[in-house]
């Protein structure tokens, strides 16, 4: 990760905290507390308002600085891709959870347009899918724009689950999560649709009356 966008993220996390203290602080009392020139921070930020809405997708970029470093990461199985992206990401929420919850819906969630959290995700998800060979031919053809859409409102269901887990160290959120991601593997494993098609195909090719049409 070079230089420019480490500092992004360290001024966004100083901010989320900074938010807590006074959520109209200003940018020169942000930069007293990161100990930096201010004009280092107008140079990447314009407001405060977008160092607060850059927290959510720097943590995409968290993670992916943090995958980057498993080196048998794509030897990952679906579930294993699935629970590691969504629970690295509550794992760093809670590191500002208290910011989290008093933000996430209204910057996030109730954004006027989609927001760049949600793009990133999605894209991750997409990756996700989509560099794994043992997915099903049937079961990838429902992955689609929609499908990700989806994944990502499944996303939202699980925010609002640990926004009220009270479970020793969120034992629970992980454990919905661990269920949901081999659940989802499940489906999208199984060869059953893949053998469906396959008969199918022989049926249609084979039967008496598609040899009646063609004639």
């Amino acid at each position: 990760m070079d230089k420019e966008l480490t500092l992004k993220i360290r001024i966004s996390e100083a901010g989320a905290e900074r938010y807590l203290e006074n959520p109209r602080f200003t940018i020169q009392s942000l930069a007293k507390k990161l100990n930096i020139d201010t004009t280092e921070i107008f140079e990447l930020f314009p407001n405060r308002s977008e160092i607060l809405n850059f927290y959510y997708p720097s943590r995409i970029l968290v993670y992916k600085e943090q995958t980057r470093m498993i080196d048998n990461y794509p030897d990952y199985s679906l579930s294993e891709k699935l629970s590691l992206l969504i629970l690295t990401l509550f794992d760093l929420f809670q590191d500002h959870r208290e910011f989290v919850l008093s933000t996430y819906n209204k910057r996030v969630l109730c954004s006027m347009s989609t927001h760049s959290f949600e793009t990133q995700f999605k894209n991750e998800i997409k990756q996700i899918f989509h560099s794994d060979s043992n997915i099903s031919s049937a079961s990838s053809l429902v992955i689609n724009r929609a499908f990700y859409y989806s994944i990502y409102q499944t996303f939202n269901g699980f925010y609002y689950f640990w926004s009220r887990d009270t479970s020793s160290h969120y034992e629970n959120t992980s454990a919905l999560i661990d269920k949901w991601a081999s659940f989802i593997q499940e489906v999208f494993y199984t060869k059953i649709a893949d053998k469906g098609l396959d008969l199918g195909k022989f049926l249609f090719y084979h039967s008496p009356l598609n040899q009646f049409t063609k004639s």
